[in-house]
């Protein structure tokens, strides 16, 4: 599986003024459900929409079956990224706070829906953005649903079950 790219944030403000790209905030806080949307509403690069890690990047939480962050069904995530404009031939930039996290989960569900290429990291997160003195925005971007397809590649899950029988093995990396 091709790694995401990462994007400077000179790169990102280069690459904006091209336009088509679909730029995804990704901010959130595990002890503060609500920090993302409230985050993403005081200021984000121009043109992002907001991605919730419960309510985009998860499914349903299945108390004693998923763990806290589950998948989400592949249809939903499918009609998620279509809504966000996305289509097999999108350049998408994600970014959070900095770490990566939450942009990472966000590129991974991307890899394992089969869009594979044109996905970047940016760089240091909004951090990053910030210390290069480029500005935020407070508008909401005009987006015209895309049309993408994916199919989930099940190979890059590992179930409980299974890991359980291959722990104690010595080429088992996690």
């Amino acid at each position: 599986m091709p790694l995401a790219q990462l994007i400077s944030p000179q790169q990102l403000a280069e690459r904006q003024k091209s336009g088509g790209l679909v730029i995804l905030d990704c901010r959130f806080a595990l002890e503060d459900p609500d920090y993302g949307l409230c985050s993403y509403a005081e200021g984000h690069i121009e043109g992002a929409q907001y991605a919730d890690l419960e309510r985009h990047l998860s499914g349903p939480i299945i108390k004693g079956v998923t763990g806290r962050h589950p998948l989400p069904a592949p249809d939903a995530f499918i009609r998620q990224l279509r809504a966000w404009g996305v289509n097999a031939d999108s350049d998408i930039v994600l970014y959070d706070d900095g770490p990566g996290a939450y942009a990472a989960r966000a590129w991974w569900l991307l890899a394992w829906l089969g869009k594979r290429d044109g996905v970047f990291i940016l760089d240091g997160g909004l951090k990053a953005w910030h210390a290069a003195g480029f500005p935020l925005s407070l508008d909401a971007p005009v987006i015209e649903p895309g049309t993408f397809s994916g199919t989930p590649d099940n190979h890059l899950q590992l179930d409980a079950e299974h890991l359980q029988k291959r722990l104690g093995q010595p080429g088992l990396t996690l």
